[in-house]
């Protein structure tokens, strides 16, 4: 995963916002440091991600769906939980 203080809701160290999503959200995928995700300053993997999808994040826990060969297949809201089945649907 890939934490942003873009939303102002992030704590103020990575080590900090991976212990976060580790123990309240049971992620247990990688996390990055924090990275500015939206508008001119989102580094140039979030740039790709919302040309390709035609949409930046709109808030935390935004989804993108990445094929294997780096094209975005689909985008989720915040608000698409993982499980969901559209989301599952685009992962297969």
């Amino acid at each position: 995963g890939v934490p942003s203080d873009d939303f102002k809701q992030e704590a103020k160290t990575g080590e900090e916002t991976a212990k976060v999503c580790y123990v309240n959200y049971g992620v247990t995928f990688t996390m990055t440091e924090p990275q500015k995700v939206k508008g001119p300053d989102a580094v140039h993997l979030f740039k790709v991600l919302a040309q390709q999808a035609d949409a930046a994040p709109k808030w935390n826990f935004y989804k993108y769906v990445v094929d294997r060969q780096g094209n975005v297949v689909a985008s989720f809201s915040s608000l698409t939980k993982p499980d969901s089945p559209e989301l599952i649907k685009a992962v297969e």
